[in-house]
C-alpha cells in the first residue's frame, strides 16, 4: 500500500474517533431534538411544497386525458373549465387525494400541531401581531388556551427581497393548546374583530393548511358524511386528516317539531289553532303571532270580520299563505278563517254559512286526499240546528279527515270520554263515537272547559298536540298539533330587473355609439331585420338593468322591547299552568295589553315611514293594501290530473281556451270582393314616431318582441330614426314581421267565480 493511501485511511480513522468521542462527551434532551427537528421542517418546507407542486403538474395531465373521453357527452350540456370540470367543483380527483393523503399522513406529529394552529391573514406587517392576537384571544375568551411564546410571523420564503412595510403581508401563526379551542377561536374570530373598531376589518382566519391539505380535509368529510348517511347513524368523523370511527354511535336526529331536513320536503305539517274574539282590530297581534309560529295552516275561529272590512293582503303574508274565509253575513261575530301554506294544493269545497253557524270545507290534495274543516257553532245554536250541522258533515267523516273548532259543548269530559245529561252533549259524544272520530283536545281551553276541539280520523293523522298561549286578548288558548303526512316544499324563485335612471343613461350612451344601419344591412326580409334589431335591443337592455333574484323576507323582526315583552307572557303562561293565581292573572293581562300598543306603535311607524316617501310610495302601499292576495288555485283538468303549479295551470287554461275558440273546418269562408278604397300609403315622419314613444307607458310590462314600454320611452330619441325606417320599410314591402301576429292573452277569473273550477268556469276568461 502507497504511503499516501496509509496517511489517508489514518486520518480518516483519526476524524471518525475524534467524532465519535465529542458525540459521548455532549448528549441531547428530548426538548432539542424534537426543536432541532422542528427547525429542520421549516426549513425543508419551502422544498416539499415545490416537490408536491410537481407531482401534481406531473399527474393532472395523464388524469385530464384519461377522462377526456368520458367528459365529452357531460360538456355539451354542463359549462366546464379548460380542466374538463364543473366551474362550480374543482375537486381533486380520488387518485390524486388517495397520493397526498399517503404523503401528508405519514407525519403523525406535524398534523397533530398543526390541529392545534390557526393562521392569520393579511395583518400589515408594521402592526405588532403579539399585541393584536392577544386582543383578538382575550375577545374570544381564549386566554388560557392561547400559547404566546409559539405565535409567530411566518419566515419569508426563500427570497432575497428586503422586507418592508409595503410588502405583501406575512401570515401569523397562532399557537393554541388544544384542537377544540383553536375551532371556538375560528368560530368566534369574526365576532371578535367588530367588537375591536381599531383593527382591520378584512383580517383573515383559517387553519393551518395547504391547498393540497384542505382538499383532503373536504373529500374526507364528503366521504364521512356519506357514510352517516349510508348507516343512519352519527358513526364516522375526520381527525387529523384521518376518517375515524366513534365507539358509541348516535341515530340521526328526526326532529318531528322542526319538521325540517336538508331536502326539499318536510315530514310532518305543522298547524295553529286559535279562537281570536275579533281579528280586524288585532291585524298586527295576528302578524306577530303568526311570525312566532310559522305554520303551514293556521285556522282561526270567532274572526267577527264582515266582507265590507276584510282586506285579503292582510292574510297573505306576501303571497305566503291562500286565505279562505267565511264571514257572518247578517250580524255581529263569528266567521271562521283558514290560512294554507302556498306549497299545500287546495280546492274549496264549501264555503259559508249554514245552519246559523260558519264552516270552511277544503280538500288538501297531498299523497293522499285530506278534507280539512274549520267551524264555529254559537252558543245559542238550535239541537235541530246542531243536527243538521253534524249530519252535512257526516258525508265527509268517511274519508280521511281533520274536523277544528268552536264548538261550545262544554258538558263532555273528554278524557274519560264521558258527558253530563244534556241532549246536546249526548249528541255530539254519539256523533264523534259513531263516525269513529279521535278528540285530541283534552285540557282545559277556556277558563276550565274544553270548547275548542281537534277531530280526526284516522287517529293517527293527528299528532304532538300542544296548548298554547292565548292569542291577543281572547279568552281561549291556542292550540298547535302535525298532520303525520309529508309534503314538498316548491322553492319558487322570485326576480326583479334592476331599473335604474343611470342605468338609462349608460345605456343610451351605449345606444348612440352603435351602428345599427351596418348590421341591419345584411339582412334583407323585413321579418329578419325586425328580430335581429328587438333581440339587439333586449340583450343591451339586459346588460344595463339585469334581471336578479330577490330574497322575499316574509318574516318580521321586530325590536327588543317587543320580543322581551312576548318571552315575558310566555313566561307568565308556563307558570299559570303550573299555579292559577289572580295577580298572575293580572299580570298576564297587563303585559298582553302592552305588548298589543308595541305592536301597533311598530306596524305604524313602518307603515308610516311607506308613505312618508311621496305619493307615487303612498299609492302603491294602498293599490298593495287593497289587491287580492289570491291566486288561481289549484286546478282539476277533465281527466282528473291535479295542476298546482303555474306552469300546468297555464297550459290547461291554454287548452280550454283554444278549445272554445276553434274554428269550424267545414265552416264557408264568403270571398269579399267588393273593396272600393285601397290604403297604398300613410305619411308618417320620425317625429311623429318620437311623440308616440315618448308617451308610452312607464311600465316595465311587454309584448311578444320582449321590447318593454319603459325602454322605448327612455330611449326615444335614439330609437325613433330606427323604428320609423323599419315601419316604412314594412309600409312599402306589404310585410309584416311575424312577431306582430303574435299576442299575449291573459285568462282573469272573475272574482265570484276565483273558487270555481276550471271546467266549470271556461267562459270566465277575459281580455286585459
Amino acid at each position: 500500500m502507497p504511503k499516501s493511501a496509509k496517511k489517508k485511511r489514518q486520518a480518516d480513522i483519526d476524524f471518525d474517533a475524534s467524532n465519535s468521542s465529542s458525540v459521548n462527551s455532549f448528549s441531547l434532551t428530548n426538548e432539542q431534538i424534537i426543536q432541532i427537528s422542528k427547525n429542520v421542517l421549516e426549513l425543508l418546507k419551502p422544498s416539499i411544497v415545490e416537490i408536491i407542486k410537481t407531482t401534481i403538474s406531473e399527474i393532472l395531465p395523464t388524469l385530464t386525458s384519461s377522462n377526456s373521453s368520458q367528459s365529452n357527452s357531460a360538456s355539451q350540456t354542463i359549462p366546464t373549465t379548460p380542466w374538463g370540470s364543473p366551474p362550480t367543483s374543482l375537486a381533486p380527483s380520488p387518485i390524486l387525494v388517495t397520493k397526498l393523503i399517503s404523503s401528508v399522513a405519514s407525519n403523525t406529529e406535524l398534523l397533530k400541531e398543526k390541529s392545534c394552529r390557526a393562521v392569520l391573514e393579511k395583518l400589515p406587517n408594521s402592526c405588532d401581531e403579539n399585541l393584536v392576537v392577544g386582543q383578538i384571544v382575550e375577545k374570544c375568551g381564549l386566554t388560557d388556551k392561547y400559547i404566546s411564546n409559539l405565535t409567530h410571523r411566518h419566515p419569508k420564503s426563500l427570497s432575497s427581497e428586503p422586507s418592508n412595510s409595503n410588502s405583501k403581508p406575512k401570515i401569523i401563526k397562532i399557537q393554541f393548546s388544544d384542537t377544540g379551542s383553536r375551532d371556538k377561536f375560528l368560530f368566534s374570530f369574526r365576532k371578535a374583530i367588530y367588537n375591536l373598531p381599531s383593527l382591520p376589518k378584512n383580517l383573515t382566519i383559517r387553519r393551518d393548511m395547504t391547498p393540497c391539505e384542505l382538499a383532503i380535509l373536504y373529500s374526507q368529510r364528503s366521504k364521512a358524511y356519506e357514510l352517516n348517511k349510508s348507516c343512519g347513524l352519527f358513526k364516522y368523523y375526520v381527525v387529523d386528516l384521518e376518517i375515524r370511527q366513534g365507539l358509541y354511535c348516535k341515530p340521526q336526529i328526526n326532529n318531528d317539531n322542526l319538521n325540517k331536513n336538508n331536502s326539499n320536503s318536510i315530514e310532518s305539517i305543522p298547524c295553529l289553532y286559535f279562537n281570536s274574539r275579533s281579528l280586524g282590530n288585532k291585524i298586527p297581534d295576528f302578524k306577530h303571532f303568526i311570525n312566532q309560529h310559522d305554520p303551514y295552516i293556521c285556522l282561526v275561529t270567532e274572526t267577527w270580520l264582515t266582507n265590507q272590512n276584510f282586506i285579503p293582503s292582510d292574510f297573505s303574508f306576501d303571497g305566503k299563505y291562500q286565505c279562505f274565509y267565511a264571514n257572518r253575513e247578517t250580524k255581529k261575530g263569528g266567521g271562521v278563517l283558514i290560512l294554507v301554506h302556498r306549497d299545500i294544493p287546495t280546492k274549496v269545497i264549501f264555503s259559508g254559512s249554514k245552519f246559523s253557524c260558519e264552516i270552511i270545507i277544503l280538500k288538501l290534495i297531498l299523497k293522499k286526499v285530506i278534507y280539512l274543516i274549520n267551524l264555529y257553532r254559537p252558543p245559542n245554536t238550535s239541537i235541530a240546528n246542531t243536527k243538521k250541522l253534524l249530519k252535512f258533515i257526516t258525508d265527509f267523516s268517511c274519508k280521511e279527515i281533520i274536523l277544528t273548532g268552536d264548538f261550545n259543548v262544554p258538558g263532555i269530559n273528554w278524557q274519560e270520554n264521558t258527558c253530563d245529561s244534556t241532549s246536546l252533549s249526548k249528541m255530539l259524544i254519539g256523533w264523534v263515537d259513531q263516525n269513529q272520530l279521535k278528540q285530541h283536545v283534552v285540557e282545559p281551553t277556556r277558563e276550565d272547559k274544553v270548547l275548542d276541539l281537534i277531530l280526526s280520523h284516522p287517529f293517527e293523522t293527528v299528532y304532538n298536540l300542544e296548548i298554547l298561549e292565548q292569542f291577543s286578548s281572547s279568552d281561549h288558548k291556542s292550540i298547535k298539533f302535525l298532520i303525520r303526512i309529508s309534503l314538498q316544499k316548491h322553492k319558487t324563485a322570485n326576480f326583479k330587473r334592476q331599473i335604474t335612471s343611470k342605468g338609462f343613461i349608460n345605456m343610451n350612451k351605449f345606444l348612440a355609439t352603435f351602428n345599427f344601419e351596418n348590421l341591419l344591412s345584411s339582412y334583407f326580409s323585413v321579418n329578419d331585420k325586425y328580430n335581429v334589431f328587438t333581440e339587439i335591443i333586449y340583450f343591451i337592455f339586459n346588460k344595463f338593468h339585469p334581471i336578479k333574484s330577490v330574497k322575499r323576507i316574509v318574516k318580521e323582526s321586530y325590536n327588543d322591547k317587543i320580543k322581551t315583552l312576548y318571552k315575558e307572557k310566555l313566561g307568565i303562561h308556563r307558570l299559570l299552568k303550573v299555579k292559577h293565581s289572580k295577580e298572575l292573572q293580572l299580570k298576564y293581562r297587563i303585559i298582553t295589553r302592552q305588548l298589543r300598543l308595541e305592536l301597533k306603535k311598530f306596524y305604524y311607524k313602518k307603515e308610516s315611514n311607506i308613505i312618508s316617501k311621496g305619493a307615487n310610495f303612498m299609492h302603491k302601499f294602498i293599490r298593495n293594501k287593497l289587491k287580492s292576495g289570491n291566486r288561481i288555485e289549484t286546478l282539476i283538468d277533465p281527466d282528473g290530473k291535479i295542476c298546482s303549479n303555474d306552469q300546468d295551470k297555464c297550459d290547461l287554461l291554454a287548452k280550454v281556451f283554444s278549445e272554445s275558440f276553434k274554428v269550424d273546418e267545414n265552416q264557408e269562408i264568403k270571398d269579399i270582393n267588393n273593396k272600393t278604397e285601397n290604403l297604398t300609403d300613410i305619411d308618417f315622419t320620425v317625429l311623429d314616431v318620437l311623440e308616440m314613444l315618448k308617451k308610452s307607458p312607464n311600465k316595465n310590462s311587454t309584448s311578444p318582441d320582449n321590447v318593454p314600454y319603459i325602454l322605448l320611452r327612455n330611449s326615444s330619441e335614439i330609437l325613433a330614426p330606427i323604428i320609423t325606417d323599419l315601419f316604412r320599410l314594412a309600409l312599402d314591402s306589404r310585410q309584416i314581421p311575424n312577431l306582430w301576429r303574435k299576442s299575449i292573452i291573459v285568462p282573469i277569473h272573475k272574482k265570484e267565480m276565483l273558487h270555481s273550477s276550471c271546467k266549470t268556469n271556461k267562459q270566465n276568461i277575459n281580455f286585459p
